[in-house]
């Protein structure tokens, strides 16, 4: 992997200080604004020598920042009914990942592991809290969104995209900002979808969504650009079912419908005939239409990944089975696919591509259990808002569950706490929680900016 050169990291610090700044100096939305903007600034190289990262950096932005934002800023109301059995189930998740830092290999990479949970749920109740005081509105939507694009254009075209530059020759470099392209591609998936929140449909409305769907495909990130073609697709379907949940075939011919699968059809051009671009794997270039998905770099070693772990688990113990190898013990897998790491380099947090095979190897059969409560709860709750609140609400409740499904299935996102991807994530269940707790009819009508008050 390149370095990031001197410029780019000057630029990098200088930015995170002063967006530390923000955080610490302003109130309110400012302040929220400043860390979402922050998360977007990942001070560390993309060398083979981690040691060299910036830890006290990302300890600031992962934990202290949330927990300076939430005293300062207060907590919101307490989750009322079964919120609190999310709540109690990330708790336990929480809990168990610290206990297994106890046989863990890797204690340290284990303490940061318990960070990035503890560091999702503070993220939520801040964003909660700001939700319910009606301080995120559509106009903090969209500053989150072209903050990110601004700073995306300014790391990738005006400091040498260090942070998107890979080693394989054929792959062009990735647009983002100063972080991984797939957590900055996740959260423009996500903000997308949160404009539909609200009723104003204006330039810039139309102006974001096309901005951060071409962000998405410059980023490269194929989970996230087949997150976005599914998102669209149900927003389609979401316009062609009534209140009373008949299909209505005629709405298929409705402008936006057509727009909509015009949008896609010109999306699919685009990244046919951009050179390189990682996409093409997943569609087909211009000039091969037939792809061998084994082929895929990044899915061949995926399922390399998950044979060796597959391998592993088989020898494991009864007690192993039900308890786990140990937080962070996953780094053992991505020694055995890949040489070129060795105990003291390699990333124990990111090392198996598959958050629910990850939780059993690392947490066993306690872990996966409480991981997949957990999804499977906040999945049946996003869906039934959307359903309830048709057909507005189904593309900002229900079309981001298949990137956040996705991430879970092909990503590291629990490690992604403090990034542009879980923050979004964060950002989106606390509206979720907010207009669910206040009832989905009453909450949706009640909250102004919903109704187009910029």
């Amino acid at each position: 992997m390149p370095e990031v050169g001197f410029a780019s990291a000057l630029i990098g610090r200088i930015l995170f200080f002063l967006l530390v700044g923000m955080v610490l100096c302003t109130r309110g939305r400012t302040r929220i604004l400043g860390y979402v903007w922050l998360t977007n600034v990942d001070l560390f190289t993309f060398s083979s020598e981690p040691a060299v990262a910036v830890g006290v950096t990302n300890v600031i932005k992962i934990l202290i920042l949330p927990l300076y934002i939430i005293y300062v800023e207060g907590i919101g109301v307490l989750l009322k009914g079964s919120w609190r059995v999310v709540a109690a189930l990330w708790t336990g998740l929480t809990l168990y990942c610290a206990v297994a830092v106890v046989w863990s290999p890797y204690p340290l990479a284990g303490a940061k592991m318990v960070a990035y949970l503890v560091s999702y749920g503070v993220l939520f109740l801040v964003f909660l809290r700001q939700w319910q005081l009606g301080a995120l509105d559509r106009g903090f939507v969209l500053a989150c969104l072209w903050g990110g694009l601004v700073l995306g254009l300014l790391q990738s075209y005006a400091l040498g995209d260090p942070y998107g530059l890979f080693d394989e020759a054929s792959f062009a470099p990735r647009f983002t900002s100063f972080t991984s392209p797939q957590s900055f591609a996740l959260s423009f998936l996500i903000l997308s979808g949160m404009t539909f929140l609200f009723r104003k449909r204006d330039f810039w409305f139309l102006l974001s969504l096309a901005s951060g769907s071409m962000a998405i495909i410059f980023s490269g990130s194929r989970y996230v650009f087949i997150s976005l073609v599914t998102m669209c697709l149900l927003g389609a379907l979401g316009q062609a079912v009534r209140s009373d949940g008949v299909i209505k075939l005629r709405a298929f011919l409705d402008i936006r419908v057509v727009t909509a699968t015009a949008s896609l059809l010109l999306l699919v051009f685009v990244i046919r005939i951009v050179p390189g671009n990682r996409i093409q794997e997943l569609i087909g270039s211009s000039e091969a239409s037939n792809v061998d998905y084994e082929r895929i770099g990044t899915v061949a070693l995926r399922l390399a990944l998950y044979e060796d772990a597959w391998n592993r688990v088989m020898n494991f113990r009864p007690s192993t089975v039900l308890l786990g190898a140990g937080t962070s013990s996953a780094a053992e897998i991505k020694l055995d696919v890949m040489p070129e790491y060795n105990s003291s380099n390699v990333d124990a947090n990111r090392s198996l591509h598959n958050e629910f095979a990850r939780a059993f190897y690392e947490w066993g059969a306690v872990g996966l259990v409480l991981l997949l409560s957990v999804c499977l709860l906040l999945t049946w709750k996003c869906a039934r808002l959307g359903w309830a609140l048709r057909p507005r609400g189904v593309v900002p409740f229900i079309g981001p569950l298949v990137g956040l499904w996705l991430s879970l299935s092909v990503e590291n996102i629990l490690s992604n706490a403090g990034a542009p991807g879980g923050t979004a994530i964060a950002m989106f269940l606390a509206v979720v929680a907010f207009l669910d707790q206040s009832a989905p009819q009453i909450g949706w009508a009640a909250y102004g900016n919903v109704r187009g008050r910029s």
